[in-house]
């Protein structure tokens, strides 16, 4: 057999039994013949990195360690740095990969070619991401396929060719950056075409652990109104700044519509998850500005038909 098209990349962070049991299950399953295995330590003071290196041994399977702790999504830009094969899959320490659809997905990696490929990915035996056939990737997708990053599988040259840009990005786009550095990949991956959805899940849960990436200093992090509300304008920000680059490509041009639609159903799931008692007075208020906007528009077509004709033209040219 030649040389694996696939990495499964796993960060980790003092979690040394979870990501002991993770390669546990790899090695039990024999998916080091057909897969590299890469491990990357964000330096952990539990042990993991020594634990680690001293138990697995085995050809295909690399253990790093960061010399300090780069963050979440500093660590996730590491594994593609480090990463030696076309694909990398990202894999949380906490997930056990599906060995029955290994060979399925790495058929389907050598047929499609995918610049990002979205497998399904099941929470409490229901669909959490993905479709259930497998198409290819459109702008509008950006946000359905990224958030959850588990499973994920990039392809590697693709990414590496913008890793670079990521210092400036993490400057301008701090909080963005923070809890998503995977929709800068995926944002700059679907401008080049070929990103699908499969229709299999490659990974699960198994292992229920405290989320420590998602939450601030208030316990709310990016479920909260302000952080999402802070992700938002950067990413328009972000892909105003794209679209200005690549002035005639539809693709980014989408991508920048697409977020600037989603404005109402950020700031709605924001209120639903962490003051949901006061969704219904959001939503009311919400149903009085468009009616008022609508008396309004009325009693202006009627005392200035003209103005209110010609305002009402500007508004259906704008292709959102």
């Amino acid at each position: 057999m030649g040389k694996p098209i696939l990495t499964v990349g796993i960060p980790t962070f003092n979690r040394r039994k979870v990501v002991t049991s993770c390669l546990e299950n790899i090695e039990k399953d024999g998916l080091l013949e057909n897969l590299e295995i890469l491990v990357i330590d964000n330096f952990s003071v539990d042990g993991t990195f020594k634990s680690l290196l001293k138990k697995f041994k085995q050809k295909n399977l690399r253990i790093l360690q960061n010399h300090e702790n780069i963050g979440f999504s500093g660590n996730t830009l590491e594994l593609i740095k480090q990463c030696e094969t076309d694909y990398l899959l990202w894999n949380p320490d906490e997930d056990k990969i599906i060995k029955s659809n290994v060979d399925p997905l790495i058929e389907f990696l050598k047929e499609k070619k995918p610049k990002v490929l979205c497998p399904q990915y099941y929470l409490n035996n229901k669909l959490y991401r993905g479709k259930p056939s497998s198409n290819l990737m459109e702008p509008k997708d950006l946000w359905k396929a990224a958030p959850h990053l588990p499973g994920l599988i990039f392809h590697v040259p693709s990414c590496k060719s913008f890793l670079d840009e990521f210092d400036q990005i993490k400057k301008d786009y701090p909080t963005t950056y923070r809890y998503y550095p995977q929709i800068f990949l995926l944002s700059r991956l679907i401008l080049l075409g070929n990103c699908f959805y499969w229709d299999k899940p490659i990974n699960t849960q198994n292992h229920v652990v405290k989320d420590t990436h998602s939450l601030d200093d208030s316990g709310v992090g990016y479920f909260g109104l302000g952080v999402r509300w802070t992700i938002h304008k950067e990413m328009v920000d972000f892909l105003q700044k794209l679209l200005n680059k690549e002035k005639d490509n539809k693709k980014a041009q989408a991508l920048y519509l697409v977020q600037k639609k989603r404005l109402f159903k950020v700031i709605r799931q924001a209120i639903e998850t962490e003051r949901p008692e006061l969704l219904i007075d959001f939503d009311r208020g919400f149903i009085n500005r468009i009616f008022g906007l609508f008396y309004s528009s009325l009693i202006n077509l009627f005392l200035h038909p003209i103005n209110s004709l010609k305002k009402i033209l500007r508004l259906l040219s704008i292709k959102e």
